[in-house]
């Protein structure tokens, strides 16, 4: 098992979740199951951790696909509040992979809508 760390997030290389460090100094790891269960009920502060823990890696996403910073803020923003609107359907491994494809199929609408 080969873990590599950067900042305060763990990446392991046998599992297909993330997990995290809570900021206070706490040695308690989360991963996103259970960040996505704390929200289930009512965990704003889990939804913070979670939201901070992928925006930035779904907005350079949709940065890419559009070219535009504002129609990529607004996007990422858009993503999030899907997550947090469909999360009881939520049924896969990889959130960051959920989220991209979020992230993609809005994209693809974003395009669709501007060549109307």
């Amino acid at each position: 098992m080969k873990s590599v760390i950067f900042s305060r997030r763990t990446y392991t290389d046998n599992e297909n979740s993330k997990k995290y460090t809570k900021s206070k100094g706490q040695d308690k790891q989360l991963t996103d199951k259970e960040l996505i269960r704390k929200v289930h009920n009512g965990n704003k502060e889990a939804l913070n951790t979670l939201i901070s823990s992928y925006y930035d890696d779904i907005y350079r996403f949709c940065l890419y696909l559009t070219g535009q910073e504002a129609d990529s803020y607004d996007i990422t923003q858009e993503v999030f509040l899907r997550f947090i609107k469909y999360m009881d359907s939520y049924q896969h491994r990889n959130l960051k992979g959920y989220l991209l494809i979020i992230a993609r199929n809005l994209c693809r609408d974003h395009f669709h809508r501007r060549k109307e």
